[in-house]
């Protein structure tokens, strides 16, 4: 129960934090709501709360999408280092930063192991058509 409140409070929370960055509440975004009430703000109130779940969302997949494509550049980085490649210092700096990137991603609701595992899968299936073309 205590957990529930606690998560309750942590997004409203998060609601209040992007009203204010949006620039401003829910009167502010429908004007002055003189005379509505009842069942019709209740459907104002979801759907501005429907807007906010969805840019968020928007922006998450949008950071997803840059991380992954951090995450492929360090996963090359990787095979290059396997290879017998020397990597400059800038390439070591961003392979040593895989962990924290991995986190990141989780954090937007990403399985960075999986991402990373699939990466393999990919290079293994463009090796054996390599082979078979040959």
């Amino acid at each position: 129960e205590e957990e529930e409140e606690e998560e309750e409070e942590d997004r409203e929370g998060e609601e209040e934090e992007e009203r204010r960055r949006m620039g401003g509440g829910e009167e502010e975004m429908f004007g002055a709501m003189e005379g509505v009430g009842g069942e019709e703000q209740e459907w104002m109130d979801e759907q501005f709360h429907l807007e906010l779940d969805e840019e968020g969302e928007r922006e998450r997949e949008k950071e997803a999408r840059k991380l992954r494509k951090k995450l492929k550049q360090t996963w090359q980085l990787q095979q290059q280092l396997e290879s017998g490649q020397t990597l400059n210092a800038n390439q070591q700096e961003k392979l040593a930063g895989r962990e924290q990137l991995m986190a990141e991603l989780w954090e937007c609701g990403v399985d960075a192991q999986a991402a990373w595992d699939s990466m393999a899968e990919e290079e293994s299936r463009e090796k054996g058509g390599e082979r078979e073309e040959e």
